[in-house]
């Protein structure tokens, strides 16, 4: 399991520790803000560990995306009878360049 991917784990995990704590009737109100704060700062982790996993995924799809476009000429050009292997090379690579793209889009937007 790659780093960030345990780390998102252990955050639920503790989101999970929390919200069974916040169901203790016993709890004074400044413990439960205490818990709820813990909670708003694991949500703020876990925000910005999506981001930066997202922004690596853009950073890294982007150039090959274009590499493979670029391929998928290339294949044209060379011959007709791989004009349908070129076909779904570049529908695949279209499909990755509109994920990329939205990526960013929600990215620039602050939504992700």
């Amino acid at each position: 399991m790659k780093p960030e991917m345990k780390t998102l784990a252990e955050i639920h995990a503790a989101q999970d520790e929390i919200l069974a704590a916040l169901d203790d009737t016993t709890l004074t109100l400044e413990q439960r803000v205490l818990l709820q704060r813990a909670s708003g700062k694991l949500r703020d982790m876990e925000s910005s560990i999506i981001h930066l996993v997202n922004q690596a995924l853009v950073d890294a799809l982007t150039p090959d995306v274009s590499a493979l476009k670029n391929l998928t000429e290339q294949i044209k050009q060379c011959s007709d009878n791989l004009a349908g292997v070129s076909g779904k090379i570049e529908n695949v690579a279209n499909k990755i360049g509109s994920l990329v793209s939205a990526i960013s889009t929600l990215l620039a937007a602050g939504l992700i």
